[in-house]
């Protein structure tokens, strides 16, 4: 059941389980409504850096959502049917549910029309939600879980175990979240089937990633989606940390033969080897660069919610590619910016030592973090490469493990060169797995 760490076509997949059925998966439309900038909780490592009070409208919601079908049917554009055969209505904050009273009347109104335009989205589109969970009993929250159950997919963010979960979702006055997280990610797991959870890893709680795992498969949790932060701050000393917690959770597996009954997002062991020099590979697989659009409370649009004002820091400007009076892409401003975001490729973001990487695949980045940090999405931080390094020794690791356990050959190689590799897990564990065959 291990999977990929998620990505953008990970997540159309995740979303869209019978997609073979509709064709490519570069022909799903993500579109966001950031429906607030105000959240319940103060989370220290959030990357929305100006929240607000200021909520989405139905009035506004409403209109974009008659522009989205109006768009639709005509030909070649960002919308329309010809490009997109799915669509995926996403809803973000802030925390969203906030706002949840208008987020139903959206969704009220996006089923209607699409009944009424006989759209081709009628039986391909979904709607996805990432919360807290503070607001989950919600009776709006409920309502809408019991309509629309099987359109949704709403992820609860819990950090693992308490002690991790309250070090870093926090309210403003210093309380911890963990009881009303857990309470919400169960009952939506008994009343959808949603086992599956999120674990954010940043320098601060890298160290309670067993922890954390091993307290959601307790919790009945087997889909444990973790990543650790785009953001600077990452050492050494993180990585060699980070080794021997992925170190920690492959025993665990294996000697409660889990391995095969759970999925961990940061174990995959088609990744951590070098990349070819194709077409294919040099894409820009960064949703935040032409495949999605997002659109604010006051009607404007934008790449993704990364490049928002919630988003940057002050001295960034926010990149808006349109609005609700003058359209998406259509001034010759915002037509310069598509052309230039289309024209991303790995190759044109990367430094040399990315390119060269002899474990380059598999390492994300973030194209809005990009332009947040360097004026540019077409510049890519490196942050954490260490951590990509790492987490390829934990696979190196596991997947040994497996092999040893199963009396089978191990298929996955260590790429990473000698010196790297003994910086990061130590010379024994070195010349122990080197010897796996």
């Amino acid at each position: 059941m291990l999977k990929p760490t998620e990505d953008y076509s990970d997540y159309i997949q995740r979303l869209f389980p019978s997609r073979d059925e509709f064709g490519d998966l570069k022909k799903i439309k993500t579109f966001t409504f950031q429906v607030t900038n105000d959240c319940s909780l103060c989370c220290t490592y959030c990357y929305e850096l100006n929240k607000s009070k200021d909520y989405l409208s139905f009035e506004t919601g409403k209109r974009v959502i008659d522009y989205i079908f109006e768009q639709a049917k005509l030909p070649d554009t960002i919308l329309s049917y010809e490009k997109n055969e799915g669509i995926i209505i996403d809803f973000i904050g802030g925390e969203p549910f906030l706002n949840i009273e208008v987020i139903l009347q959206i969704i009220n109104y996006f089923e209607t029309r699409l009944i009424e335009e006989d759209s081709p989205w009628l039986f391909f589109h979904r709607y996805s939600f990432s919360s807290n969970g503070v607001a989950y009993r919600n009776s709006k929250v409920q309502e809408m879980i019991k309509i629309y159950g099987d359109l949704l997919s709403i992820g609860i963010t819990v950090d693992g175990y308490k002690e991790l979960h309250d070090k870093c979702r926090i309210f403003p006055n210093g309380a911890g979240s963990y009881e009303l997280a857990v309470d919400a990610a169960i009952d939506l797991k008994n009343k959808t089937g949603s086992d599956s959870t999120k674990i954010t890893l940043c320098p601060e709680n890298i160290d309670k990633f067993f922890g954390a795992v091993t307290n959601m498969l307790s919790l009945g949790f087997v889909h444990i989606n973790a990543n650790c932060v785009f953001e600077e701050g990452w050492e050494l000393k993180d990585a060699k940390i980070l080794y021997q917690q992925m170190k920690k959770i492959s025993n665990y597996l294996f000697e409660n033969d889990l391995e095969d009954k759970c999925y961990i997002s940061m174990f995959n062991k088609d990744n951590f080897c070098p990349l070819e020099d194709t077409e294919d590979n040099n894409k820009n697989w960064c949703g935040g660069t032409g495949e999605m659009i997002a659109v604010d409370y006051k009607g404007d649009f934008f790449p993704c919610l990364r490049y928002m004002e919630t988003s940057l820091p002050k001295d960034r400007k926010p990149l808006i590619v349109g609005n609700l009076d003058c359209g998406i892409y259509t001034r010759e401003e915002d037509k310069k910016t598509l052309e230039f975001l289309e024209s991303i490729t790995r190759k044109s973001q990367s430094p040399d030592k990315c390119l060269a990487c002899p474990i380059a695949k598999g390492c994300a980045w973030c194209s809005g973090y990009n332009y947040s940090k360097f004026g540019t999405p077409n510049k890519r931080a490196t942050f954490i490469c260490i951590m990509h390094k790492a987490t390829g020794l934990g696979n190196w690791y596991f997947w040994a493990k497996e092999a040893e356990k199963k009396k089978i050959k191990c298929e996955f190689i260590n790429y990473l060169p000698k010196e790297e590799a003994i910086e990061i897990m130590g010379e024994n564990d070195f010349k122990m797995l080197s010897k796996v065959r």
